[in-house]
């Protein structure tokens, strides 16, 4: 009936908040530093969360808009997964089991060709080392960012270049 009466004859109400995460993004960081992440919501408001918890550290949320708040990820000093959960009161949580994971810091090794045409679509092959395989990972050209990548090995991908101005 979201009321109650305490010992001392006063109400008090109580309401239950229905919280589900959908998705994390992103969703893996690198060993040694602090990620910011955005927990989106399946349903629920933004408002009634409060924390972000990973594992049993409890963290202050940052609303981002009605359905998806900010988290400062723990830094972790090795590979690790973490679970990630969001709280309203700091006491209980979600149990909808994501996880954000700590990874070796990625590098380019090599990339080619290292020209191509100012029109785009120029295939570019890049050499990669502890890059991780996510749905995250896009080319970026400048502030540019192409829609995909394909994977030709674990230590292969390749996308197309965009469309650029001359010089860039």
């Amino acid at each position: 009936n979201d009321q109650d009466i305490t010992l001392s004859g006063e109400k008090f109400f109580f309401s239950y908040i229905d919280l589900a995460v959908d998705f994390i993004t992103p969703s893996h960081g690198v060993i040694g530093e602090s990620t910011s992440i955005t927990v989106h919501l399946a349903h629920g408001s933004s408002t009634f969360v409060s924390f972000c918890k990973f594992g049993n550290l409890l963290l202050n949320a940052t609303i981002v808009s009605g359905s998806s708040v900010a988290c400062e990820t723990p830094i972790s000093n090795e590979n690790t997964v973490i679970p990630i959960e969001l709280s309203s009161n700091g006491v209980d949580a979600t149990s909808d089991g994501f996880s954000f994971y700590t990874i070796d810091k990625p590098s380019i090794q090599d990339f080619s060709p290292k020209i191509g045409t100012e029109d785009g679509g120029t295939h570019i092959i890049i050499n990669v080392l502890k890059f991780p395989r996510t749905r995250e990972a896009v080319c970026r050209f400048g502030d540019l960012v192409t829609s995909s990548i394909a994977w030709m090995s674990m230590s292969q991908l390749s996308c197309m270049s965009p469309v650029l101005k001359p010089g860039n």
